[in-house]
């Protein structure tokens, strides 16, 4: 269950947070309006990816050990978000807001 709730927590909180944010948005767009217009970020996909990477190494490890969790894999996980911090310094760096 603790792992299960370490996926559907966050999960949960970004459908609900984000859902109610952009339901709340569109509803005060004008009539003639069709879309919302967002602002892109790189640091948005590179955080996907990376949730991404971790999930799946979550959803495909745990079952082939037989739902142990071992301390190598959370070693590994912190290995992964020190160089996803990394690379989020490196990005923000390098972006300077118009584009590239």
């Amino acid at each position: 269950m603790a792992v299960a709730a370490c996926f559907s927590g966050p999960l949960f909180n970004m459908m609900v947070g984000l859902g109610s944010a952009f339901a709340m948005a569109t509803a005060g767009l004008p009539v003639n309006q069709k879309s919302l217009p967002l602002a892109r970020h790189p640091t948005i996909a590179l955080g996907f990816a990376f949730l991404f990477v971790s999930l799946v190494a979550t959803a495909t490890l745990v079952p082939r050990r037989g739902y142990v969790v071992t301390k190598t894999h959370g070693v590994g996980l912190i290995a992964l978000y020190a160089v996803y911090m990394v690379c989020a310094v490196l990005v923000e760096i390098a972006y300077d807001g118009t584009g590239g």
